[in-house]
């Protein structure tokens, strides 16, 4: 089903392949592969409910899987559902070192004005993975609306200094120029 999926976007044929994504996952309710390749689909083309339906069923096949949870609780986040924060509480209590985990609970607590958790939590999440840009940016974000817009200022620099490309460079370059005034 994924390639015929794959197959029919690739012809321009978006309706008719979800159409007959749809119609084979209710024949195969308990397939996860294929719901899988749909929530990740659906989350790149930030279809944030579409997803989420995937995601919230196929946490119910697979309770104890973190990352599912983890993109569930995104999603959740995404559409300003209340079920974000403890959705991705349970997928940071069943992998408590995951950084990207750590990156989606500390953005929840971001958006309810919780900087001091969102703070704690990049942190950890930058100790463990010191090169991942996206979540140093995050921290950047947080640190600058806690108003520690030194650090933000510094911690920024350092990012823009390695070179590397991340997903938040317009946002970065905007950043940037808020805090040098």
């Amino acid at each position: 089903m994924i390639s015929r999926h794959r197959a029919l976007v690739l012809d321009g044929k978006r309706g008719q392949a979800d159409a007959e994504a749809d119609k084979w996952l209710g024949s195969n309710p308990q397939e996860i592969p294929t719901r899988t390749y749909l929530a990740e689909q659906s989350l790149q083309n930030q279809q944030f409910s579409k997803a989420a339906g995937y995601y919230e069923t196929l946490v119910k096949l697979q309770p104890n899987n973190p990352l599912l949870l983890n993109n569930l609780a995104y999603c959740y986040q995404q559409l300003k559902s209340p079920k974000a924060r403890e959705t991705a509480e349970a997928a940071l209590k069943l992998a408590p070192n995951n950084p990207a985990i750590m990156d989606t609970l500390a953005m929840i607590y971001f958006d309810s004005g919780n900087f001091t958790a969102t703070l704690e939590l990049l942190k950890r999440a930058i100790d463990i993975d010191k090169t991942n840009l996206d979540i140093r940016f995050h921290y950047v974000k947080a640190l600058a609306k806690s108003g520690n817009k030194v650090a933000a200022k510094k911690e920024l620099e350092w990012i823009i200094r390695t070179g590397k490309a991340f997903s938040y460079e317009a946002e970065a370059s905007q950043l940037m120029t808020l805090l040098q005034q």
